[in-house]
């Protein structure tokens, strides 16, 4: 019995992730286009979800042609934010980094103007998450889709 639960289990797990990655490029464009807030970040390293820094806030909005993240401070003060167009190949995102401002602009972000950043996605209902898809990327990110 054990055998046949753990078989079933297992299908069905198959199922779901052959689902989400056998959507198609505008199967997830029109999935992602919304607002998202940033809920959690995993690091390989560690294997977890951890909730975000409090003290600050992160939001994700994707239209039919472009991205921004904006990040809030407790007081809704923006810290940063960049943005720009994004591209599909399969389940790899590219967002191009054209724009940045903020008080508090990571010095990484002013580095990467006019970057290609690939990221590895899927969407599984309200959740989204993203992954780096190059070999240097060590964090996993949850977003969930917020209300218009």
């Amino acid at each position: 019995m054990k055998t046949k639960v753990v078989l079933i289990c297992s299908t069905l797990a198959a199922l779901a992730v052959g689902f989400v990655a056998g959507q198609t490029n505008d199967q997830l464009r029109n999935a992602l286009v919304g607002k998202w807030k940033l809920v959690g970040t995993k690091s390989i390293k560690f294997g977890q979800f951890f909730a975000p820094d409090p003290n600050h806030s992160s939001f994700k909005t994707l239209t039919l042609p472009n991205w921004a993240n904006v990040t809030y401070d407790s007081s809704s003060n923006v810290v940063y934010a960049v943005g720009g167009p994004y591209s599909f190949d399969g389940n790899v995102l590219t967002e191009t980094i054209k724009t940045e401002s903020g008080s508090k602009i990571p010095a990484r972000a002013s580095e990467l103007l006019g970057a290609h950043v690939p990221f590895r996605i899927r969407v599984v209902g309200d959740d989204y998450y993203q992954i780096g898809a190059d070999s240097r990327s060590s964090v996993e990110q949850q977003w969930h889709r917020i209300g218009e």
